[in-house]
């Protein structure tokens, strides 16, 4: 009996060689089959990655009993035909953010996914980084957190960029923050209420840019921004700070890096500080005892690009 995962992967562009690039090193997972729309794209996956076939036809891939799970890496208008539907044949799912355009397609998708009693997981991946496991493990509850996102300009013919399509860069790619938020809280929101709206492109039928203010069951509360007037070079795309009780994180350079604030290691590793900072950015000197030891042993330099990561077929970034 094969005990192997063995996947099947719907669209075939970068976010999808993504994935395939991760899960073609691991041993208990097999890349079986490859579905695009252009024929052309699916066959230069089979090529690379390996399987049993490439087709133009998804629902060949969702059909196929020797499947048990799919990667949906699709222009986010697909998004809910495609998961309905990989439910319906009792396939795992692996779904590329957002999860839908809409919160009505959202709850489809959820009612599909409980009905046929698969799993299903949306690529939200700040979470799983380990320098904010670890700096969530750090600061524990935390009072004030702000999640910020930001790109160089989005061209305006970009897919992401029409509505009803990709529906803007707040719903494509902010929803990472959302994400992000809502694990280091540990609880749910309770009020919302922002700004935003096309700022940074000619289309007032997307939200381009928005700034939000976030508050939670457990009296934490956040601030969201995110846009594409561009990008500061030290913030880095991805930015954040989490401030708890005597002690805080900011986690920048798209979360490779760190610096600790606050009351130091209540162990005494490095010694107290109040109202102090500590940190360090790799390769510039030995880091200080409490750093060292309370977050770089743990998450390290943390490996992989610190480049831009650009969405299937287009320039949005995430």
């Amino acid at each position: 009996m094969n005990s192997a995962l063995r996947i099947g992967v719907i669209g075939c562009g970068l976010r999808a060689a993504v994935y395939c690039d991760g899960v073609d090193r691991v041993p208990a997972v097999q890349l079986r089959a490859y579905a695009d729309v252009n024929q052309a794209s699916a066959d230069r996956f089979l090529a690379k990655y390996g399987g049993g076939y490439a087709t133009n036809d998804p629902e060949r891939v969702l059909a196929d009993p020797d499947i048990d799970a799919v990667f949906i890496c699709t222009w986010h208008d697909t998004h809910t035909a495609l998961a309905v539907s990989a439910a319906a044949h009792g396939k795992h799912i692996l779904i590329e953010k957002p999860m839908a355009l809409t919160i009505g397609e959202c709850w489809t998708i959820e009612e599909a996914v409980r009905r046929a009693g698969v799993t299903l997981t949306v690529g939200h991946k700040m979470r799983f980084m380990p320098m904010v496991r670890r700096a969530k493990q750090i600061v524990g509850q935390p009072l004030m957190m702000l999640a910020q996102m930001m790109n160089d300009r989005i061209p305006d013919d970009a897919w992401s960029l029409q509505p009803g399509v990709g529906g803007g860069s707040v719903l494509g790619a902010g929803c990472h923050l959302a994400d992000l938020l809502c694990y280091m809280a540990g609880s749910d929101p309770v009020e919302v209420y922002g700004v935003g709206g096309a700022i940074t492109h000619p289309n007032p039928e997307i939200v381009d840019c928005a700034i939000a203010t976030v508050k939670f069951a457990n009296g934490a509360i956040a601030s969201l921004i995110q846009g594409d007037p561009g990008r500061n070079p030290y913030a880095s795309t991805f930015f954040c700070e989490v401030f708890g009780k005597d002690k805080g994180v900011c986690l920048r350079d798209r979360f490779h890096q760190a610096t600790l604030g606050g009351r130091s290691d209540p162990a005494g590793a490095g010694g107290s500080h109040a109202g102090g900072a500590r940190g360090y950015r790799g390769g510039r000197g030995a880091p200080p005892p409490f750093c060292r030891q309370r977050l770089a042993r743990e998450a390290g330099r943390v490996p992989g690009p610190r480049g831009t990561h650009r969405n299937d077929h287009d320039g949005q970034t995430d």
